[in-house]
Order: structure tokens, then C-alpha cells, then sequence
């Protein structure tokens, strides 16, 4: 016979046992067909997400989880206790509250009772269907005899109200409320027994062993390891020239009636830019207008070749310095319609810009005259012989022009490119009106030429080729094999899940699954009523199986992810669960890492209801007009590596970490203080070496612009024989930074540091203070006026600027006011800093000789004179 803690056990197994027949057993898939059809499923346009934004939240991702791992080193502060502690309680008592007998026996005699209520409900209906019938022929002859008699055939048509029909039916409603009256009073018990919300379980003094705590605690760490490393990234994430993003989706599933219970796929599919069009063209401008820009790489009007990264520019052959107008400027070597190599000199000279725009613009006059000849067979013979390259006299007269207007619409852009030097440098404009006139004429030229030649099929390839844009060699193939990919590092969400009732727990959950459990109402009053209360445990329910809703796949080397829709957990119209694709929006991401120097990328996205499995897993989910569509991504560069990584790109460079300057401060012994470092992939800091102090990355910040770090940096106390190494070292896993000089104050520190207590003597009074400084920021070397306002000025009688003498100090005459005079001579040893001490002396009192040791200090920014 099975026991009350049996039963009571299979309910906590629910999920296991299939043995327990309650609907919270219940296992729902599914439909594993494959139709791949199109999916009824939008996709939004995405929301793009920098590496700066990603890459600080990562690091704060970082920080917490070094946290977490820390403290799975105290056992005191993660505890592992064994995961499965029961109570089992005798509950024979709640069993006999409705008189139900939990044994083979009795679920026997249920089904038999059940097989005969059936039999009988089907006589009921047959008897009923004969009086039925009885009654229809008692009213026909009725209303046949009604002319001819005074009273009805039969008289004991009113006795239908005591038919057994009506019995049957009292006999059920009787029955139902039986049912529920039973349920109820199991209900009280349990309530009465176990609390409505379910209580905890009881406290055990069972522990874990040593060696279960050790694994348990092994595969903790393991977990926060792996979490660790993945909110790190790798070193692949902008290895060459990648940078990482992020692209949010809203997606919305519209249900299709033909599988509703069906997977639905949602596939992308990132598509390269291509280097012809127009917006990766604009972006390869704005880049060689940086290069060219740039005060690291230039030197005036010339480019700067003691750089190392105009160095290797020119050294990969791929560009050339070019003198365009006196200004020397980095262009590239570029491949023309044709396929053939044009060094961006030989350009320059074929152009012509020389010629005066008179003479320019008859040459071309000249030229187009000969084409716009009323002979129209003499003019189709020229443009053949120039389409088919033959040479004549006048078909190489015309081409030359042709190639010159090509020549000067691409150098017009080195001209472009030079003048915004010049005048980034200080220099005058190089456009005068001959190269603006000269330009228009070639290019009104090249216009016509067009026109004339659209009307001659066989011209066709030679126009594409001269209107194609050139290509720059540096771009056509990859510099380092491989560096073009894609790289998937994230999908979100990895696995977004509904959670539904397996086991349930609250007392009304748990009655109505002891009652279905022993009798199994499957028809009928009784089965309805079981329905109602399967619905109403549904919702009570505590025990909860993850049931998955959303999965996030990627294929490695196929440049493809996307994501798995499960169709929901709902109840049918029998009480039971089901799965259905519903009508819902769900939230998806992607963080990925994709070539740098891209300005944008396409989607090609796919959507599928009930996909092959096998299509899926190779990223290649079948297409057609109706289920795909290309989704347009511009990617918008930072400031910090706008166009690093097209460098990066095309000359191969190892990445370094060099730092460019150190602001803010200063380092000193007395309070807290803070310093910008910038400088190319000083954000990937994991410690900054100080004046000997190693500070980790709880005192890191990355900057916005990840141009940098912010540091923040306590006080440091001098050292007893003041031999401090002062300098900054910044230490990444790509090697330290070289070493940069900081400035620091020693003093003072310790007590000094302390506000002084306010004197109350008389002699606080005759005290020397400074109230004003102006000006606070001076240009060296030159002559300064600085005006001191205070009290008892007239004491100071020597000013030093970054320890050079001031030339006169004169106070007023009440003595409030201090005219201080630098001579030109006396700042010419006058550093660059935000913080140069201006050092006010009084007289020793013992000697009555200036002191050596200022006795008010106020710090102020110098800067070089240009």
C-alpha cells in the first residue's frame, strides 16, 4: 500500500517521477517539424553602442566580479550547505479528510466506478430521448384532435416534472457539490497544517564535507573565472584594426496559424562595405585629412618622416609625399579603372593646373569642337577609335583631354587636401581662380564627353571605367590575412526562459494534486471542477522549471547569428499546458567585434518559422523575397581611435602604449589628487607605478573617449632621505609605458597637513596674508605685472617666480596692496606648468635678512611663448 510519505515525496519528484499523474508533470515540447517557412517576424533597425560605452561597462563588470572572487576565498562569506533538505510529514490525516484511500486497490475500484457511471449516464440519455419523443407524439395528436375534443389525450403530460431525467441531474448537481465540498474541506487541513504560502524548511545541522566544499567552491570560482574572462574580452577584440559595438533589435513575432507551435529564427548575416562606394570613399578623405593634419606628422609645411607612422607608411609603397603649391602632403598610390598602378606625382603633373585658365579653357573648347561637328559619322568614328584604343590624330587629341579631366578631378582633392593644411598651420590659401576655372572646364569637359559616348553602345565599358572610383592600393587586399572578420562575443539574451508550474507547493496546489493523484477525474461534473482548480494551482504555484524562450546562437567564421524563439507554455481549453508561438516583442543584442576602419556595414536579416535544425547550426537558414531583408548600419568612429585603426590597417603596426601627456595634479603629501593619462591604449591600464606606489584598477577610470585614464592618486608620503624616483610608469597586458615625470610637493605631511588652530593672540594681527592673485596665468618668458591684495603686505620684501627673483615688489601705503615686476630676463628660466610656485618672503627675524623659506605660497600656470 503506498504510504502518506510516499505520496507526498512523489509530489516534491513531480518532475522526475513520472509516476505522479498531476497536470504539474506534465511534459510540453515543441513541434519538431521542419517547414522552413517564411517567418512572420519584424525586425527594428538596431541602436548603436561604441567601445566606450561597452568598455567601461565591462571594466565595472570586471571590478565586481574580482569582488565576488575574493570573497569566495572567506568561508565565512560563501557558505555551501547541502542543496536538498526536506521535511517529510505524515499527512495520512489530510488523505482521510475527504476519505480517499491512496492505494492500487482504490484507484481500481475508481475506474471501475467510473466505466459505471458512464453505462448509466448513457441509459439516462436513451430514457430521455424516449419520453422526448413520447411528448412530440402526444402534442401532434393533441393538435390534431383539438377541433374535435374538449380535452387533452393525455392527462399526465404535467407528471414530466418527476421523471427520473430530472432525478439524474439532481443526482449530478449533488455529486458536483460533493466534489467541491471535499476539495474544500482537504483545502482547511492542509491550510490549517502547512500555512497558505507554504512554510521553509526546518533548520538542519547538516554540513558539507571538506572535499564537497572544495569542489563545490572550485567550480564557483571556475564560473566567476569564466564571467571574469568574458567581460575582459580577449586579445583579439581589436587585434589589427577591430573595435567592438553593440547592436540592440526590438523583434516582434506575429503568430502564423500553420506553427503556432513551432521554433521561429531570426538570422543576420554582417556584409562587408564595399570600398567603392560612396561613404567608404568619404571615409577614407577625412582619414588622410587627419594623417595630414595632425601635429604629430607634421612639421610646418613639410610631413614629419621621423615619425614612425608616416615612416611606414611610405615605407609600405602604398603612398607618396607629394609637394602640392609648397605644401608637402601623404597621398596614396591609387589603382585606375583599368587595373593599372598611378602614383598620386604622376597625377599631380598630368593634370595641368599650370595653365592659365584662358589657355585651359580653349584647349578644351578646341577639343569639344572637334566632337560637336555637324558630321555625326566622323564624330562616332573618333569616340570608337578612343573606346577600342586605336590611335589617330584626333581620337588622341580628345583622349588626352579626357585623361588631363580625369587627372584633374582626382587631384583637385590633393589641392583640397593641401589647402586645408595650409591653413591649419597658419598659412594662406593655395586656391587661386586659375585652379577654380581650370577645374570647372575639365570637368564641363569630361560631362560632355560623357553624354556623346552614352549614345554609342560600344562605349559603354570604356565610360564605367572612367567614372569608376579609383581604388587606393593600400586597400586592395588585406595588409594581414584573417583581419577582416567578424568576431561574435556576446548574444543577448544567451537564454531568456518562462518559467511554469512542476511542482507546487502552496496548500491549495498541493490538495488538488493529492485529489487528482488518488482518483483521477478524466470526464464529467468532476473533471470540470478539477480543471478550475488546476487553473487556480497554476497560479499559485512556487516550484518553477525553466522552460527556454529566447536563444542566442552565432556561427564561428560565417560571419552569422541570430536567434531561436520557443513558443510559449499557455493552458488549452481542456485545463492542460500547451506551447504557442504569441503575439510579444522580445529584446535582443549583440556585442561584436568587426573590422575598425569599416564607416558601415550591412545586415542581411533572415525569418523562419519551424527551421532545420541542421540550417541553422551552419549559419545559412534559406531565403526569399518574403523572409529577408538588408539592414543599413553606419558606424559612427570615436575621437580616441577615429582613425588609429586605419592606420593600424594598412601599415601593420604592433600596438604600443606610449603615453602623449599627464595633466591635473599635483602628486603630494598631504590630500588626495587626480591625473589624466592619455596617450594610444593607455586605457587598457591594470596599474599605474607612481613615485613607487602601485595603484590597481579600483583607482582607474577610462575616460569617455578612451583616450586615456583617470587616476586617482592618494597622498604619498616622502620618504625620510627624500630620494623619490618621481615618475609614472603605466603597466598593461601589452607591456608598461615608457616613463613620464610628475610633479610632486613633499611637504607639507604628517601633522602638517592638519588646518592650524586660528590665533587668538594680538600678534595674529601683524600677520602677513594673501587674499588675491591676479593674473593667475602668465606666458614666459616676458616682462609681468602681478597685483597681490592682503593685509600687512608691506613685510614682503622678496617675490620668486619658479625660483627666479622678481625685479622691484612694492607695497601701498596701507599696506593692503602689492605690485610685484618680472623683467623679461628674470622668467627666461621660468618652466611650462599648471603649477609654478609664486613664493612670497619676509625678513628672518633673527638675522634680518630675507628668509630662505617662503612664508605664503600661491601656485599659477605658465605657458611658452609661440
Amino acid at each position: 500500500m503506498y504510504t502518506s510519505w510516499k505520496i507526498a515525496a512523489c509530489f516534491a519528484a513531480a518532475v522526475v517521477l513520472s509516476g505522479c499523474v498531476t497536470p504539474f508533470a506534465e511534459r510540453v515540447a515543441y513541434d519538431t517539424k521542419v517547414r522552413n517557412a517564411p517567418g512572420t517576424i519584424t525586425l527594428s533597425d538596431p541602436k548603436l553602442y561604441t567601445r566606450e560605452a561597452l568598455i567601461s561597462e565591462r571594466a565595472r563588470d570586471i571590478k565586481w566580479i574580482n569582488s565576488l572572487i575574493t570573497n569566495s576565498e572567506d568561508s565565512t562569506k560563501v557558505v555551501f550547505k547541502p542543496e536538498l533538505v526536506r521535511e517529510v510529514e505524515q499527512i495520512t490525516a489530510m488523505a482521510a479528510a475527504i476519505g480517499l484511500k491512496f492505494d492500487p486497490a482504490s484507484a481500481l475500484a475508481y475506474r471501475r466506478d467510473k466505466e459505471t457511471g458512464d453505462i448509466q449516464h448513457e441509459m439516462d440519455l436513451i430514457k430521455l430521448q424516449l419520453r422526448l419523443d413520447q411528448l412530440k407524439r402526444d402534442a401532434d395528436l393533441v393538435r390534431t384532435n383539438f377541433d374535435s375534443q374538449t380535452t387533452p389525450v393525455n392527462e399526465g403530460i404535467g407528471k414530466l416534472n418527476d421523471t427520473s431525467a430530472q432525478d439524474s441531474t439532481t443526482v449530478a448537481a449533488s455529486a458536483a457539490d460533493q466534489l467541491k465540498a471535499a476539495i474544500d474541506k482537504l483545502n482547511t487541513t492542509l491550510t490549517s497544517r502547512l500555512d497558505a504560502d507554504g512554510k521553509p524548511a526546518a533548520t538542519t545541522t547538516v554540513t558539507s564535507s571538506p572535499f564537497d566544499d572544495f569542489r563545490d567552491r572550485s567550480a564557483y570560482r571556475d564560473m566567476l573565472k569564466a564571467a571574469y574572462n568574458a567581460a575582459g574580452l580577449d586579445q583579439l577584440h581589436d587585434y589589427a584594426n577591430a573595435r567592438l559595438i553593440r547592436l540592440n533589435f526590438q523583434a516582434s513575432a506575429l503568430p502564423d496559424s500553420g506553427n503556432l507551435q513551432s521554433l521561429g529564427a531570426i538570422q543576420l548575416h554582417v556584409v562587408a562595405p564595399n570600398p567603392e562606394s560612396a561613404a567608404t570613399q568619404q571615409f577614407f578623405r577625412h582619414w588622410l585629412e587627419y594623417i595630414n593634419t595632425n601635429k604629430n606628422y607634421r612639421s610646418g609645411v613639410k610631413l614629419n618622416t621621423q615619425n614612425r607612422t608616416i615612416q611606414e607608411l611610405l615605407i609600405s609603397g602604398s603612398f607618396e609625399k607629394v609637394d602640392v603649391f609648397g605644401i608637402e602632403v601623404l597621398l596614396p598610390v591609387v589603382i585606375d579603372g583599368d587595373g593599372r598602378t598611378q602614383s598620386p606625382s604622376y597625377i599631380f603633373r598630368r593634370s595641368g593646373w599650370e595653365t592659365s585658365h584662358e589657355d585651359d579653357q580653349k584647349n578644351y573648347q578646341d577639343a569639344i569642337s572637334v566632337l560637336s561637328s555637324i558630321d555625326t559619322q566622323k564624330t562616332a568614328s573618333i569616340l570608337s577609335n578612343i573606346c577600342a584604343n586605336k590611335s589617330t590624330d584626333e581620337s588622341d587629341l580628345i583622349d588626352r583631354r579626357i585623361q588631363e579631366a580625369a587627372d584633374r578631378e582626382l587631384s583637385s582633392e590633393y589641392i583640397q587636401l593641401a589647402n586645408t593644411v595650409a591653413l591649419s598651420i597658419g598659412k594662406p590659401t593655395i586656391l587661386t581662380m586659375d585652379i577654380t576655372t581650370n577645374l570647372k572646364n575639365a570637368l564641363a569637359f569630361r560631362r560632355q564627353v560623357l553624354e556623346l559616348m552614352g549614345k554609342f553602345q560600344h562605349c559603354k565599358a570604356y565610360s564605367e571605367r572612367l567614372t569608376a572610383p579609383p581604388l587606393w592600393k593600400a586597400l586592395s587586399k588585406a595588409a594581414i590575412p584573417g583581419d577582416n572578420k567578424i568576431r561574435v562575443y556576446e548574444i543577448g539574451p544567451r537564454e531568456q526562459v518562462q518559467q511554469i508550474s512542476t511542482v507546487a507547493r502552496s496548500a491549495n496546489s498541493l490538495a488538488l494534486a493529492a485529489s487528482l493523484a488518488a482518483s483521477n477525474p478524466g470526464s464529467g461534473i468532476g473533471a470540470e471542477a478539477a480543471a478550475s482548480y488546476s487553473r487556480q494551482a497554476m497560479g499559485r504555484a512556487t516550484a518553477l522549471e525553466r522552460v527556454p524562450s529566447v536563444v542566442g546562437y552565432s556561427q564561428a567564421g560565417n560571419s552569422s547569428f541570430g536567434w531561436v524563439l520557443g513558443p510559449r507554455a499557455v493552458l488549452n481549453a481542456r485545463g492542460r499546458i500547451d506551447m504557442a508561438q504569441l503575439l510579444k516583442t522580445y529584446d535582443l543584442s549583440v556585442d561584436m567585434s568587426v573590422p575598425g576602419w569599416w564607416p558601415a556595414l550591412d545586415l542581411e536579416v533572415t525569418t523562419v518559422w519551424a527551421p532545420s535544425p541542421a540550417l541553422i547550426a551552419s549559419g545559412k537558414l534559406p531565403t526569399n523575397n518574403n523572409n529577408q531583408n538588408r539592414i543599413p548600419v553606419p558606424l559612427v568612429n570615436s575621437t580616441a581611435d577615429k582613425f588609429d585603426s586605419l592606420t593600424q590597417y594598412i601599415t601593420g603596426e604592433d600596438r604600443f602604449v606610449y603615453i602623449n601627456n599627464v595633466q591635473g595634479g599635483p602628486v603630494n603629501a598631504c590630500d588626495k589628487s587626480n591625473l589624466l593619462i592619455t596617450g594610444p591604449n593607455i586605457w587598457r591600464a591594470k596599474q599605474v607605478l607612481v613615485l613607487g606606489q602601485a595603484l590597481g584598477e579600483d583607482a582607474i577610470t577610462i575616460t569617455a573617449d578612451m583616450s586615456g585614464i583617470l587616476l586617482s592618486v592618494p597622498a604619498i608620503t616622502p620618504l625620510p632621505n627624500g630620494n623619490f624616483s618621481k615618475t609614472l610608469y603605466v603597466i598593461t597586458p601589452l607591456g608598461p609605458s615608457q616613463p613620464w615625470d610628475v610633479e610632486y610637493i613633499p611637504e607639507p605631511s604628517g601633522d602638517g597637513c592638519k588646518p592650524k588652530k586660528a590665533q587668538t593672540n594680538e600678534s595674529s594681527k601683524d600677520a602677513v596674508s594673501v587674499s588675491d592673485v591676479k593674473p593667475l596665468e602668465f606666458v614666459v618668458p616676458s616682462p609681468l605685472r602681478i597685483n597681490v591684495t592682503g593685509a600687512n603686505l608691506d613685510k614682503i620684501v622678496a617675490v620668486q617666480l619658479d625660483g627666479q627673483p622678481a625685479t622691484t615688489v612694492t607695497a601701498s601705503n596701507d599696506k593692503k596692496s602689492l605690485l610685484v615686476v618680472f623683467d623679461e630676463n628674470n622668467t627666461k628660466s621660468v618652466h611650462e606648468s599648471d603649477n609654478i610656485a609664486l613664493d612670497f618672503f619676509e625678513n628672518d627675524k633673527t638675522t634680518g635678512n630675507p628668509a630662505t623659506k617662503a612664508s605664503k605660497t600661491i601656485y599659477v600656470r605658465t605657458h611658452y611663448r609661440k
